[in-house]
């Protein structure tokens, strides 16, 4: 238990009653990782092994949201950090995520002068994640990456899609 107490603490998660902690414990039991093992090795292990069980975001674009005109950002495996000054745009790149993800849009969103902005993450799922098999139970084509896409107008109005077929943004939530 200790060891998986630290390998949660040292992957970013130190919450012992989280579904996180009981999927790690898991799969350093399942994967056969002994304990005793060169801590570095089976940490190592342990992190790769989770790293596939979650959702990761390989890549965020972003057209004519608040002030940013164009952004493409490609994520790799491992921690990203997003740092900066007071007013650097680190709060635009979040609530672009968000709005991907189905958060509230509204009209103020859209750069001025632009009658409409775009915000696109793409994710790289496991192939039995929930995720996957509710595109599948609502007829989504979920070949490949996901990739969630949400257009805002400048008037209030949005359209959502996944894998560039039409969804809710109530789906999108999901």
């Amino acid at each position: 238990v200790e060891e998986a107490q630290t390998a949660a603490a040292i992957l970013g998660r130190n919450y012992p009653d989280s579904q996180w902690y009981a999927d790690s414990y898991k799969l350093l039991q399942s994967g056969g990782i002994e304990p005793r093992e060169n801590p570095r090795s089976w940490i190592s292990r342990a992190g790769a092994k989770l790293i596939g069980a979650y959702p990761m975001l390989v890549q965020l674009s972003i057209r004519d949201i608040v002030l940013i005109e164009r952004l493409d950002l490609d994520f790799e495996a491992g921690l990203s950090v997003l740092t900066g000054e007071t007013g650097a745009g680190k709060s635009i790149l979040l609530d672009s995520l968000s709005l991907a993800l189905g958060g509230r849009g509204d009209g103020g969103l859209v750069r001025h002068g632009e009658d409409k902005g775009q915000v696109t993450a793409v994710f790289d799922v496991a192939g039995q994640h929930p995720a996957r098999l509710m595109l599948r139970d609502n007829g989504i084509d979920d070949d490949g990456d996901l990739i969630f896409r949400r257009i805002q107008s400048a008037d209030g109005r949005t359209r959502a899609s996944i894998n560039d077929q039409p969804v809710s943004v109530q789906m999108m939530r999901q």
